[in-house]
């Protein structure tokens, strides 16, 4: 069985998997502290973009599942 992985999160998720606060993720967003792609009206931050502030040497290290997100 195939399982989509997203290649983005929400602010909201990157601050869980940060371990920081939601208005402190929107304010890194807001001073070009953490990367984030605007859609639309959202915003999302590619899982890469985590993978690297985290110090993965690796890109495929960004795709854990929705369910094993770092803690």
């Amino acid at each position: 069985v195939f399982a989509m992985i997203r290649s983005t999160v929400t602010v909201e998720e990157a601050a869980a998997i940060l371990g920081i606060s939601r208005s402190s993720a929107y304010e890194c967003v807001h001073r070009g502290e953490l990367r984030a792609v605007r859609l639309g009206r959202r915003l999302v931050v590619p899982r890469v973009v985590l993978a690297e502030m985290l110090g993965a040497e690796q890109p495929q290290l960004a795709c854990w599942s929705d369910s094993e997100q770092p803690s």
